[in-house]
């Protein structure tokens, strides 16, 4: 937060003296003094070369819900879930939400809405990869139709539209089975939805799925990251929203705050 002030003040003091002034009103409040030349000119070539924070990739899970579209294995849009209570994801602080009824994902599974509403645990590449999938979707309810399950990969090219094609499906009614995705190849950006809607009617449709993702162990593409075995797991990683990401002149304020002249004084 102290980052974020500090970055702020900068802009209103000195955005239209451009990237250098910027450095400047920066650098004031945090060490006392200018940046030397070499700082300045270090500091703005940094900002210059990072992405705007709206195209950077940001938590790998993320949480939310869909309209199923006619099109199999479609999404017509992925929407955030807004409401965190420190144990789920869903509509409102009211359960049921009343837009959204008994919509929510837990660490472990959750509860699709009502009228097609599906609810989807979603996961984005931070990197190229070829992957595998594993995990097991469970419905021990004998009552109501089950529920379905579906995993698409929604590829999102430097240019053009994304696309989603459906990779796995499966119906569960009072019974469990495995989701496994031996092998898929996904580049930085992309997203794997886990999307689990209604059978037929919403009613006894808790559900448990709680997927694993890993670097398949033959992964040459980047051997010097070390990635083969590399592992995300839906209900070990699953917390609370991040904050928002740090823009590249709240970076810039945050790296100086962690600096040696920041914290020792002569």
């Amino acid at each position: 937060e102290q980052a974020r002030g500090i970055a702020a003040r900068a802009f209103e003091e000195a955005a239209e003296g451009g990237d250098v002034a910027v450095a400047e009103a920066i650098y004031h409040p945090v060490f006392g003094r200018p940046p030397l030349p070499a700082e300045a000119k270090t500091t703005v070539a940094y900002v210059r070369t990072l992405p705007k924070v709206a195209d950077a990739v940001g938590s790998v899970w993320q949480y939310g819900y869909g309209d199923l579209e006619a099109t199999p294995g479609t999404v017509s849009r992925f929407r955030p879930l807004p409401y965190f209570d420190g144990r789920n994801y869903q509509g409102s602080a009211a359960f049921p939400d009343p837009r959204l009824f008994h919509l929510r994902l837990t660490a472990t599974g959750g509860h699709p809405g009502k009228g097609g509403m599906a609810v989807i645990r979603r996961w984005v590449a931070p990197r190229d990869a070829s992957i595998q999938i594993r995990g097991e979707l469970v419905h021990l309810r004998d009552r109501g139709d089950g529920v379905e399950g579906q995993i698409l990969h929604v590829h999102r090219p430097a240019a053009g539209a994304a696309t989603s094609k459906r990779i796995g499906s499966w119906k569960v009614f009072n019974d469990k089975q495995p989701t496994t995705i031996d092998s898929l190849v996904v580049r930085r950006g992309d997203a794997i939805d886990f999307v689990v809607g209604s059978a037929g009617n919403s009613s006894s449709d808790s559900f448990g799925w709680s997927p694993t993702i890993s670097v398949a162990k033959n992964e040459t593409a980047q051997p010097e990251a070390n990635a083969a075995g590399q592992q995300w797991a839906a209900a070990r990683d699953f917390g609370p929203p991040p904050p928002p990401p740090l823009s590249p002149w709240e970076q810039v304020a945050q790296a100086l705050l962690l600096t040696n002249e920041f914290w020792f004084l002569d």
